[in-house]
């Protein structure tokens, strides 16, 4: 009974961090109870099952959201997607049952930076649908996310683990609480020297005034052919209501549902989402080209420039299962009659940055790419000086999810210390900028527009080039370390 209460605890303080900003902090006592029971655990699996456990309630209930995307994305019936649900959950708590098993296996004498450790080298490498690491639970805190820069979430997210590793242990070792505070007080102190850094170059940086819409068309609004055109109206009226004209328009994913010819240079007067406008309009449209076998569908992002030209073009590279596409309906195609809604779309190449005017080179993705982190670190490597995420999560309901996609977006500003847009159909439409700070945004679920402005950045990062070394440091001395402790239980015998 203990065990399942530790469990029970680490798993609703997780959910608790995950979903509310303002309690991210709990995430730094989060698995202090599952570490207190696993230091006392006598044989993996049971270590493991406690972990297992902790991790099935947090992703059920900060996921809990799942259930509905399932069915109204995919268009499977409620029986099926409880099923899939519960799998997803079920694999999602594979990491955590992991990292606790690994650390009972290790012995009672492993050094306590075995756990952080650990889990870091767990959580860079372990592949998930959805990327959640513990870092992101502190995106109230600028000051203390700052390292992403260089880190990514991994040294945020190991400090928070070796907090939670030393209450465990701090009825027997009070003071072991003292070196991991005082890393995360050092972390915030360069944190807040380096905000300061930032804040002087985007006062520096040349300015980009960007008409930021947001339709707020339903579901049924989306699908219906008929409505097609009034769709693109509704944008049409948001964005002629800005004045002055800004810069550049952004306009959400899949606007443009009619279908546009694949890498066309120039839109034809039946097509031209918004025929005369003098401003650039970055969009998403769905676009195809023909094969012997039918067209071939991509959900894309285009520049239409003053006078009907296309300036630039983005293919969404990372398709979502059940919605883009479904896993293995091509070996077996009867899998599609259990997903009506779900899409065959083709991926796209490279993310190369859209050049708007003179002066800004927009790294643009689509949706779910905004919490890739090598997606926009390569279009940041590859000269943009702006970040954009067109998105349309309508699928998720008014939920937590809106919350949560926001928080894993926020950590690729900060990364690749660049201004990132978030212009989605119903919410959260938002403007993250270099340090993680939300600066603009619209109300969800109502149809708007606003002017926002942004800078220009160009400054270097350190991410695109230092994770990468990182993570493979992080994973060789994670495994070196778990090693030598269990020769260790050998050899005295444990």
């Amino acid at each position: 009974m203990v065990a399942v209460a530790a469990a029970i605890s680490s798993g609703l303080l997780l959910a608790l961090s995950f979903i509310e900003p303002a309690a991210g902090i709990l995430a730094s006592i989060a698995f202090a109870p599952v570490l207190a029971v696993v230091s006392r655990s006598r044989r993996m699996r049971d270590a493991a099952a406690v972990g297992a456990l902790a991790g099935a309630i947090a992703n059920g209930i900060s996921c809990a959201w799942l259930v509905g995307t399932i069915t109204r994305f995919g268009g499977f019936p409620l029986p099926v997607a409880l099923l899939i649900f519960a799998l997803l959950i079920a694999y999602t708590a594979l990491p955590i049952a992991l990292w606790t098993g690994l650390l009972q296996w290790a012995g009672p004498r492993a050094p306590i930076l075995l756990a952080p450790l650990l889990w870091v080298a767990i959580e860079s490498t372990f592949p998930n649908l959805f990327p959640w690491r513990l870092a992101y639970t502190q995106r109230a805190l600028p000051a203390l996310i700052q390292s992403a820069e260089w880190a990514g979430p991994m040294l945020l997210g190991a400090v928070l683990v070796w907090l939670s590793a030393a209450a465990a242990r701090a009825w027997q070792r009070p003071f072991g609480l003292l070196p991991p505070l005082a890393v995360l007080g050092l972390l915030g102190l360069h944190g807040s020297g380096r905000i300061g850094e930032i804040d002087r170059l985007i006062r520096e940086a040349p300015r980009l005034r960007v008409g930021l819409v947001q339709g707020n068309l339903s579901l049924d609004e989306k699908r219906h052919a008929d409505l097609f055109n009034q769709n693109v109206a509704r944008h049409r009226q948001l964005s002629e209501s800005l004045a002055p004209a800004p810069d550049l328009l952004i306009w959400p994913e899949t606007v443009v549902e009619w279908g546009l010819p694949h890498r066309a240079h120039r839109l034809s007067a039946g097509h031209d989402p918004l025929p005369g406008a003098t401003t650039p309009l970055l969009f998403g449209a769905l676009t195809w080209e023909p094969t012997t076998e039918g067209p071939r569908w991509y959900n894309s992002i285009l520049l239409r420039n003053p006078g009907g030209d296309i300036g630039g073009a983005y293919d969404k590279i990372v398709l979502m299962p059940f919605g883009e596409f479904l896993p293995f309906s091509d070996s077996f195609p009867w899998l599609r009659d259990l997903s009506p809604n779900t899409g065959n779309f083709a991926r796209g190449g490279v993310v190369e940055p859209i050049p708007v005017g003179t002066r800004a080179r927009v790294g643009a993705v689509v949706c779910y790419e905004d919490m890739l982190p090598w997606l926009l670190a390569d279009a940041t490597a590859r000269g943009a000086n702006l970040l954009a995420s067109l998105t349309n999560d309508a699928w998720y309901g008014d939920s937590t999810a809106l919350r949560l996609h926001e928080s894993l977006a926020l950590f690729r500003a900060v990364e690749n210390r660049r201004f990132l847009i978030r212009s989605t159909n119903t919410g959260l439409t938002s403007v993250i900028d270099p340090v993680g700070r939300i600066t603009a945004s619209l109300v969800p679920w109502q149809a708007g527009a606003q002017i926002v402005e942004v800078s220009l950045l160009d400054t270097p990062s350190a991410y695109p080039t230092a994770t990468g070394p990182l993570r493979i440091l992080v994973l060789v001395s994670a495994i070196g370390l778990l090693l030598w402790c269990r020769a260790n239980v050998g050899r005295t015998g444990s």
